[in-house]
């Protein structure tokens, strides 16, 4: 009976430590049909201009997300044209708060609302 208590425990602890930051890419790509076609917030830190990605009347932006300091992979989010100069000032650049042996041991990020689409294929977010 321990030893079983033990492992449901350690597998927590596990899945804890080890699981996917929450509100970013990798995490909501880890359930699409959960989060597909719907509003959520995904913090970004850091977004640049994809010229491969097109979707009319939308800028592509390719964009690095993290949460709590957790990096969480990156995707591609669309931005109205009429957006794109502001989400490119807001989130455009990285700033990491402190590096050390030239790594950043903090990640800022800031929300954004988006919606899940499945595009060409792939799991993209639209800014909303």
């Amino acid at each position: 009976m321990k030893n079983a208590v033990a492992a449901i425990l350690l597998s927590f602890v596990s899945a804890a430590a080890f699981g996917l930051s929450r509100y970013t890419s990798n995490y909501y790509k880890s359930d699409p049909n959960t989060y597909l076609n719907k509003v959520i917030t995904l913090y970004i830190a850091s977004a640049w201009l994809n010229s491969f990605e097109k979707m009319d009347g939308h800028i592509a932006f390719i964009c690095n997300t993290a949460y709590q300091s957790r990096y969480g992979g990156s995707a591609t989010v669309f931005v109205p044209e009429g957006e794109a100069k502001s989400f490119s000032r807001q989130y455009g650049e990285a700033k990491a708060k402190a590096t050390v042996n030239g790594i950043s041991n903090s990640i800022p990020s800031k929300p954004a609302k988006v919606k899940m689409i499945e595009h060409d294929g792939k799991y993209v977010f639209m800014l909303q």
